[in-house]
Protein backbone atom coordinates (compact mmCIF):
# COMPACT_ATOMS: atom_id res chain seq x y z
CA UNK A 1 0.00 0.00 0.00
CA UNK A 2 1.35 3.66 -0.73
CA UNK A 3 0.17 6.83 -1.67
CA UNK A 4 -2.10 7.23 -4.88
CA UNK A 5 0.27 9.05 -7.05
CA UNK A 6 -0.30 7.26 -10.12
CA UNK A 7 -4.09 8.93 -10.31
CA UNK A 8 -4.46 11.95 -12.28
CA UNK A 9 -5.28 15.54 -10.57
CA UNK A 10 -5.02 13.69 -7.01
CA UNK A 11 -2.82 16.37 -5.81
CA UNK A 12 -0.50 15.47 -3.67
CA UNK A 13 2.09 17.59 -2.28
CA UNK A 14 5.88 16.75 -1.17
CA UNK A 15 4.14 13.08 -1.99
CA UNK A 16 1.34 13.04 0.75
CA UNK A 17 -2.08 14.25 0.90
CA UNK A 18 -2.51 18.27 2.12
CA UNK A 19 -6.17 20.12 2.94
CA UNK A 20 -7.40 23.23 0.91
CA UNK A 21 -6.28 26.87 1.61
CA UNK A 22 -7.87 29.47 0.73
CA UNK A 23 -5.41 31.99 1.76
CA UNK A 24 -3.19 30.80 0.00
CA UNK A 25 -4.90 29.51 -2.95
CA UNK A 26 -3.66 25.51 -2.17
CA UNK A 27 -6.00 23.29 -3.70
CA UNK A 28 -6.91 20.15 -1.38
CA UNK A 29 -6.08 16.62 -2.24
CA UNK A 30 -8.46 14.39 -3.69
CA UNK A 31 -8.69 11.15 -1.91
CA UNK A 32 -10.16 8.52 -4.41
CA UNK A 33 -13.13 6.29 -3.29
CA UNK A 34 -11.14 2.93 -4.47
CA UNK A 35 -8.02 4.36 -2.66
CA UNK A 36 -9.84 5.28 0.30
CA UNK A 37 -11.48 1.72 0.79
CA UNK A 38 -8.45 -0.27 -0.31
CA UNK A 39 -6.39 1.19 2.64
CA UNK A 40 -9.72 1.03 5.26
CA UNK A 41 -9.61 -2.88 3.66
CA UNK A 42 -5.93 -3.41 4.35
CA UNK A 43 -6.81 -2.13 8.30
CA UNK A 44 -9.82 -4.15 8.32
CA UNK A 45 -8.05 -7.66 7.32
CA UNK A 46 -5.57 -7.36 10.01
CA UNK A 47 -7.84 -6.32 12.62
CA UNK A 48 -10.06 -9.32 11.91
CA UNK A 49 -7.51 -11.81 11.28
CA UNK A 50 -6.28 -11.04 14.75
CA UNK A 51 -9.79 -11.94 16.03
CA UNK A 52 -10.62 -8.46 16.97
CA UNK A 53 -14.44 -6.92 16.18
CA UNK A 54 -13.86 -3.40 14.33
CA UNK A 55 -14.82 -0.65 16.31
CA UNK A 56 -14.74 2.63 14.50
CA UNK A 57 -14.02 4.78 17.99
CA UNK A 58 -11.05 2.28 18.89
CA UNK A 59 -7.73 3.75 17.08
CA UNK A 60 -6.04 1.33 18.74
CA UNK A 61 -6.93 -1.78 17.42
CA UNK A 62 -4.60 -1.99 14.63
CA UNK A 63 -1.62 -2.41 17.18
CA UNK A 64 -3.67 -4.21 19.12
CA UNK A 65 -3.49 -6.63 16.36
CA UNK A 66 -0.09 -6.71 15.01
CA UNK A 67 0.58 -7.30 19.30
CA UNK A 68 -1.47 -10.51 19.48
CA UNK A 69 0.43 -11.67 16.09
CA UNK A 70 3.91 -11.18 17.47
CA UNK A 71 2.66 -12.91 20.72
CA UNK A 72 2.23 -15.65 18.72
CA UNK A 73 5.54 -15.76 17.00
CA UNK A 74 7.81 -14.90 20.27
CA UNK A 75 8.77 -11.54 20.72
CA UNK A 76 7.92 -11.23 24.39
CA UNK A 77 8.98 -12.47 27.38
CA UNK A 78 11.09 -12.03 31.00
CA UNK A 79 12.34 -13.85 33.80
CA UNK A 80 10.72 -15.91 36.05
CA UNK A 81 9.34 -15.08 39.90
CA UNK A 82 8.40 -17.34 42.74
CA UNK A 83 9.50 -20.55 43.91
CA UNK A 84 8.93 -24.07 42.13
CA UNK A 85 6.91 -25.59 41.42
CA UNK A 86 4.90 -22.31 41.14
CA UNK A 87 6.47 -19.88 38.66
CA UNK A 88 5.23 -16.58 37.63
CA UNK A 89 5.72 -14.56 34.59
CA UNK A 90 4.66 -10.57 34.50
CA UNK A 91 4.66 -9.59 30.52
CA UNK A 92 4.52 -6.11 29.97
CA UNK A 93 2.56 -5.08 27.47
CA UNK A 94 -0.36 -7.76 29.65
CA UNK A 95 -1.26 -10.93 28.10
CA UNK A 96 -5.07 -10.57 28.02
CA UNK A 97 -5.94 -14.68 27.51
CA UNK A 98 -4.08 -18.05 26.79
CA UNK A 99 -4.28 -18.53 23.29
CA UNK A 100 -3.17 -21.46 21.35
CA UNK A 101 0.00 -20.60 19.79
CA UNK A 102 1.19 -17.82 22.33
CA UNK A 103 4.70 -17.99 22.57
CA UNK A 104 7.23 -16.58 25.14
CA UNK A 105 11.10 -16.49 25.45
CA UNK A 106 11.22 -17.38 29.48
CA UNK A 107 14.56 -17.43 31.60
CA UNK A 108 13.55 -19.52 34.60
CA UNK A 109 15.61 -17.52 37.52
CA UNK A 110 15.14 -20.68 39.76
CA UNK A 111 14.95 -24.62 39.14
CA UNK A 112 11.88 -26.76 38.48
CA UNK A 113 11.16 -29.57 41.01
CA UNK A 114 9.55 -31.56 37.87
CA UNK A 115 6.07 -30.79 38.56
CA UNK A 116 6.08 -27.33 37.39
CA UNK A 117 3.56 -24.69 36.42
CA UNK A 118 3.44 -21.29 34.99
CA UNK A 119 0.98 -18.30 35.47
CA UNK A 120 1.09 -14.87 33.26
CA UNK A 121 -0.12 -12.21 34.41
CA UNK A 122 -2.61 -13.91 36.76
CA UNK A 123 -4.41 -15.81 34.19
CA UNK A 124 -3.78 -19.01 36.25
CA UNK A 125 -1.64 -22.03 35.98
CA UNK A 126 -0.88 -23.86 33.37
CA UNK A 127 1.32 -27.11 33.48
CA UNK A 128 4.82 -26.41 32.07
CA UNK A 129 5.80 -30.24 29.57
CA UNK A 130 8.47 -30.58 27.43
CA UNK A 131 8.92 -33.47 24.59
CA UNK A 132 11.34 -36.55 24.92
CA UNK A 133 13.15 -37.70 21.90
CA UNK A 134 10.57 -40.29 21.44
CA UNK A 135 8.07 -37.29 21.17
CA UNK A 136 6.45 -38.21 24.31
CA UNK A 137 5.00 -35.38 26.77
CA UNK A 138 6.05 -35.03 29.93
CA UNK A 139 7.18 -32.51 33.02
CA UNK A 140 9.63 -30.10 31.39
CA UNK A 141 13.36 -30.55 33.33
CA UNK A 142 14.15 -26.68 34.19
CA UNK A 143 17.40 -25.78 35.57
CA UNK A 144 18.38 -22.16 37.23
CA UNK A 145 19.37 -20.06 34.34
CA UNK A 146 17.59 -21.80 31.41
CA UNK A 147 16.71 -19.63 28.63
CA UNK A 148 13.73 -21.16 26.73
CA UNK A 149 11.14 -20.59 24.05
CA UNK A 150 7.69 -21.82 25.45
CA UNK A 151 4.75 -22.07 23.66
CA UNK A 152 0.83 -22.61 24.66
CA UNK A 153 -0.67 -25.68 23.02
CA UNK A 154 -4.02 -24.68 24.11
CA UNK A 155 -3.66 -27.48 27.76
CA UNK A 156 0.37 -26.77 29.03
CA UNK A 157 3.66 -24.77 28.44
CA UNK A 158 5.54 -26.37 26.38
CA UNK A 159 9.38 -25.94 26.58
CA UNK A 160 10.63 -26.11 22.73
CA UNK A 161 13.93 -27.49 23.41
CA UNK A 162 13.46 -31.33 23.61
CA UNK A 163 14.90 -33.53 26.13
CA UNK A 164 18.36 -34.82 24.81
CA UNK A 165 17.82 -38.08 22.95
CA UNK A 166 19.70 -40.72 23.53
CA UNK A 167 20.71 -40.34 27.57
CA UNK A 168 21.20 -43.27 29.82
CA UNK A 169 21.25 -43.58 33.56
CA UNK A 170 24.49 -44.47 35.09
CA UNK A 171 26.03 -44.13 31.79
CA UNK A 172 29.82 -43.10 32.94
CA UNK A 173 33.74 -42.97 31.70
CA UNK A 174 36.84 -43.56 34.00
CA UNK A 175 34.70 -44.65 37.04
CA UNK A 176 36.65 -45.89 40.22
CA UNK A 177 36.37 -46.92 43.68
CA UNK A 178 37.97 -48.15 46.33
CA UNK A 179 37.92 -48.87 50.58
CA UNK A 180 41.25 -48.99 52.38
CA UNK A 181 39.22 -51.82 54.81
CA UNK A 182 40.62 -49.95 57.80
CA UNK A 183 37.70 -46.94 58.44
CA UNK A 184 34.48 -45.94 57.17
CA UNK A 185 35.58 -43.84 53.94
CA UNK A 186 34.84 -45.36 50.37
CA UNK A 187 36.63 -42.98 47.60
CA UNK A 188 34.82 -42.23 44.38
CA UNK A 189 36.55 -40.67 41.06
CA UNK A 190 34.58 -40.64 37.72
CA UNK A 191 35.42 -38.53 34.58
CA UNK A 192 31.76 -38.80 33.08
CA UNK A 193 28.84 -39.96 34.70
CA UNK A 194 24.68 -39.60 33.59
CA UNK A 195 22.37 -39.06 36.19
CA UNK A 196 18.71 -39.35 35.58
CA UNK A 197 15.04 -39.00 37.25
CA UNK A 198 13.35 -42.12 35.70
CA UNK A 199 10.80 -39.18 33.84
CA UNK A 200 13.69 -39.03 30.47
CA UNK A 201 15.21 -36.06 32.35
CA UNK A 202 19.30 -36.55 32.44
CA UNK A 203 22.00 -34.66 33.55
CA UNK A 204 25.63 -34.95 33.30
CA UNK A 205 28.38 -34.54 35.56
CA UNK A 206 32.03 -34.41 34.57
CA UNK A 207 35.49 -34.68 36.56
CA UNK A 208 33.90 -35.44 39.83
CA UNK A 209 36.37 -36.66 43.18
CA UNK A 210 35.24 -37.15 46.39
CA UNK A 211 34.74 -39.71 49.64
CA UNK A 212 31.66 -41.39 51.31
CA UNK A 213 31.75 -41.58 54.68
CA UNK A 214 29.37 -44.74 55.79
CA UNK A 215 28.56 -43.04 59.79
CA UNK A 216 26.37 -40.57 57.74
CA UNK A 217 22.04 -41.14 57.44
CA UNK A 218 20.36 -39.12 54.93
CA UNK A 219 22.10 -37.37 51.93
CA UNK A 220 25.69 -38.50 51.78
CA UNK A 221 25.55 -41.60 53.48
CA UNK A 222 22.88 -44.23 54.27
CA UNK A 223 19.29 -43.31 52.86
CA UNK A 224 17.21 -44.70 55.74
CA UNK A 225 17.78 -47.43 59.10
CA UNK A 226 20.98 -48.01 60.98
CA UNK A 227 24.18 -49.69 58.96
CA UNK A 228 24.13 -53.25 59.44
CA UNK A 229 27.36 -55.70 59.58
CA UNK A 230 28.16 -58.28 56.96
CA UNK A 231 25.44 -56.40 54.53
CA UNK A 232 25.45 -55.00 50.95
CA UNK A 233 24.97 -51.52 50.37
CA UNK A 234 24.24 -50.32 47.11
CA UNK A 235 26.54 -46.90 46.18
CA UNK A 236 24.61 -43.69 44.64
CA UNK A 237 25.13 -40.51 42.95
CA UNK A 238 22.37 -38.33 43.87
CA UNK A 239 21.33 -34.66 42.54
CA UNK A 240 18.55 -31.93 42.84
CA UNK A 241 17.43 -29.86 40.10
CA UNK A 242 18.99 -27.12 41.38
CA UNK A 243 22.62 -29.03 40.51
CA UNK A 244 23.18 -29.65 43.92
CA UNK A 245 24.99 -33.19 44.53
CA UNK A 246 25.79 -35.87 47.00
CA UNK A 247 26.10 -39.43 47.80
CA UNK A 248 23.58 -42.03 48.92
CA UNK A 249 23.84 -45.71 50.15
CA UNK A 250 21.16 -47.82 50.24
CA UNK A 251 20.44 -51.50 50.37
CA UNK A 252 18.20 -51.19 47.89
CA UNK A 253 19.39 -52.28 44.42
CA UNK A 254 16.97 -49.94 41.88
CA UNK A 255 14.75 -47.25 44.36
CA UNK A 256 16.72 -45.77 47.49
CA UNK A 257 15.09 -43.48 49.37
CA UNK A 258 15.62 -40.32 48.08
CA UNK A 259 16.28 -37.30 50.97
CA UNK A 260 13.83 -34.35 50.11
CA UNK A 261 14.83 -32.50 46.84
CA UNK A 262 17.07 -35.50 45.13
CA UNK A 263 14.91 -36.47 42.35
CA UNK A 264 18.25 -37.36 39.99
CA UNK A 265 20.36 -40.67 40.71
CA UNK A 266 23.06 -43.13 39.46
CA UNK A 267 24.01 -46.49 40.45
CA UNK A 268 27.91 -46.53 40.34
CA UNK A 269 28.87 -49.57 42.50
CA UNK A 270 28.23 -51.56 46.19
CA UNK A 271 30.14 -51.99 49.35
CA UNK A 272 30.04 -54.80 51.88
CA UNK A 273 30.42 -54.28 55.70
CA UNK A 274 32.31 -56.37 57.73
CA UNK A 275 31.16 -58.39 60.77
CA UNK A 276 32.99 -56.15 63.32
CA UNK A 277 30.71 -53.24 65.74
CA UNK A 278 32.68 -51.03 63.22
CA UNK A 279 31.06 -52.67 60.21
CA UNK A 280 33.89 -50.91 57.60
CA UNK A 281 33.58 -51.25 54.33
CA UNK A 282 35.44 -54.99 53.52
CA UNK A 283 38.39 -53.85 51.51
CA UNK A 284 37.78 -53.57 47.91
CA UNK A 285 39.12 -52.01 44.43
CA UNK A 286 36.92 -51.16 41.58
CA UNK A 287 37.21 -49.98 38.19
CA UNK A 288 34.18 -49.19 36.02
CA UNK A 289 32.24 -52.40 36.07
CA UNK A 290 35.59 -55.05 37.52
CA UNK A 291 35.49 -54.90 41.17
CA UNK A 292 38.00 -57.00 43.52
CA UNK A 293 38.75 -57.58 46.76
CA UNK A 294 41.97 -56.24 48.07
CA UNK A 295 43.56 -58.55 51.31
CA UNK A 296 45.94 -56.47 52.89
CA UNK A 297 47.53 -56.75 56.48
CA UNK A 298 45.93 -55.00 58.74
CA UNK A 299 42.79 -53.96 56.91
CA UNK A 300 39.17 -55.58 57.85
CA UNK A 301 40.12 -58.13 54.85
CA UNK A 302 43.36 -59.84 55.27
CA UNK A 303 42.17 -63.19 53.19
CA UNK A 304 40.33 -63.61 49.95
CA UNK A 305 37.20 -64.65 51.04
CA UNK A 306 36.78 -68.80 50.70
CA UNK A 307 33.08 -69.71 49.53
CA UNK A 308 33.75 -73.35 50.34
CA UNK A 309 36.24 -75.96 51.30
CA UNK A 310 37.15 -79.88 51.67
CA UNK A 311 35.50 -82.90 49.85
CA UNK A 312 32.34 -82.06 48.22
CA UNK A 313 29.95 -83.98 45.45
CA UNK A 314 31.66 -85.80 42.97
CA UNK A 315 34.35 -85.05 39.80
CA UNK A 316 32.50 -84.84 36.98
CA UNK A 317 28.99 -86.68 38.36
CA UNK A 318 27.75 -85.23 41.39
CA UNK A 319 27.99 -80.78 41.44
CA UNK A 320 27.50 -79.44 44.92
CA UNK A 321 26.06 -75.36 45.54
CA UNK A 322 27.76 -72.64 47.24
CA UNK A 323 25.54 -69.56 47.59
CA UNK A 324 27.16 -66.50 46.24
CA UNK A 325 25.09 -63.98 48.33
CA UNK A 326 27.67 -63.06 50.84
CA UNK A 327 30.26 -62.58 48.55
CA UNK A 328 28.95 -60.80 45.22
CA UNK A 329 26.24 -58.27 45.51
CA UNK A 330 22.49 -58.48 44.22
CA UNK A 331 23.37 -57.14 40.79
CA UNK A 332 26.70 -59.12 39.97
CA UNK A 333 26.88 -60.58 36.74
CA UNK A 334 30.36 -62.46 36.84
CA UNK A 335 31.84 -63.61 39.95
CA UNK A 336 35.61 -64.06 39.83
CA UNK A 337 36.74 -67.33 41.43
CA UNK A 338 40.39 -69.17 42.57
CA UNK A 339 40.19 -72.47 43.32
CA UNK A 340 42.75 -74.20 45.30
CA UNK A 341 43.69 -78.01 46.12
CA UNK A 342 46.73 -80.51 46.79
CA UNK A 343 48.38 -82.71 45.10
CA UNK A 344 46.46 -85.45 43.29
CA UNK A 345 43.13 -83.32 44.12
CA UNK A 346 40.87 -81.90 41.74
CA UNK A 347 38.44 -79.05 42.06
CA UNK A 348 35.65 -78.51 39.53
CA UNK A 349 33.20 -75.20 39.45
CA UNK A 350 30.38 -74.43 36.75
CA UNK A 351 27.47 -71.61 36.74
CA UNK A 352 24.91 -74.76 37.11
CA UNK A 353 24.77 -78.11 38.28
CA UNK A 354 25.41 -79.36 35.11
CA UNK A 355 28.30 -82.26 36.47
CA UNK A 356 29.73 -82.70 32.90
CA UNK A 357 33.79 -82.05 32.58
CA UNK A 358 33.46 -81.40 28.92
CA UNK A 359 30.87 -79.36 27.12
CA UNK A 360 30.12 -76.86 29.93
CA UNK A 361 30.96 -73.26 30.46
CA UNK A 362 32.66 -74.59 34.29
CA UNK A 363 36.22 -75.21 34.69
CA UNK A 364 38.40 -77.45 36.89
CA UNK A 365 41.68 -77.56 38.36
CA UNK A 366 43.24 -81.13 38.73
CA UNK A 367 46.74 -81.38 40.58
CA UNK A 368 49.60 -83.74 39.79
CA UNK A 369 50.54 -85.35 42.85
CA UNK A 370 53.53 -83.25 44.71
CA UNK A 371 52.01 -80.39 43.27
CA UNK A 372 49.50 -77.61 45.23
CA UNK A 373 48.60 -74.99 42.31
CA UNK A 374 45.62 -72.47 42.47
CA UNK A 375 43.30 -71.62 39.15
CA UNK A 376 41.91 -68.54 38.63
CA UNK A 377 38.75 -68.34 36.19
CA UNK A 378 35.33 -66.74 35.98
CA UNK A 379 31.28 -68.12 35.98
CA UNK A 380 28.69 -66.23 34.27
CA UNK A 381 26.32 -66.62 37.24
CA UNK A 382 22.96 -67.67 36.29
CA UNK A 383 21.59 -67.93 39.60
CA UNK A 384 22.40 -67.39 43.17
CA UNK A 385 24.43 -70.54 43.45
CA UNK A 386 27.35 -71.67 41.98
CA UNK A 387 28.43 -75.12 41.93
CA UNK A 388 31.38 -77.56 42.64
CA UNK A 389 33.16 -80.82 43.57
CA UNK A 390 36.23 -81.49 45.09
CA UNK A 391 38.25 -84.76 45.83
CA UNK A 392 40.83 -83.25 48.44
CA UNK A 393 39.98 -82.39 52.04
CA UNK A 394 42.08 -79.32 51.60
CA UNK A 395 40.18 -77.93 48.31
CA UNK A 396 38.34 -74.76 48.61
CA UNK A 397 37.05 -71.76 46.28
CA UNK A 398 37.61 -68.21 46.50
CA UNK A 399 35.97 -65.15 45.42
CA UNK A 400 38.18 -63.03 44.22
CA UNK A 401 35.59 -60.14 43.13
CA UNK A 402 32.79 -59.73 40.63
CA UNK A 403 31.42 -57.44 37.75
CA UNK A 404 28.24 -55.20 38.08
CA UNK A 405 25.97 -55.11 35.72
CA UNK A 406 25.68 -51.36 36.00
Amino acid sequence: MDYPASVPGVGLVGGKFVDEDAGTGQVGSLIPAAWGNAVTDEILSVIQAAGLDPDEGDVTQLLAAITAFLRGRVVLGGTTTGAAPSFALALAPALAAYAEGVRLRVKFHAAGSGADVLNVNGLGNKSIKQYDAAGTKQAAVIAAGLVADVEYDGVDFVVLDALAPGAIQGAFSNLKLSAAGTGPSIAVSYDDLVLGNGSGGYVSEHNVAGTITTTTVGAGGLDAGVLAASTWYSIWRIGKADGARNWLFSLSATSPTMPAGYTLKARIGWFRTDSTANKYPLSFIQSGRSVRYKPAAGSNLTLTPQMASGVAGTIGTTLVAAAVGAFVPPTASIIKLQTYTGGGGAVQVNSSSVASITGTTGFDNTVPTGATPSVQGELMLESTNIYWASNFASSAIYCSGWEDNL
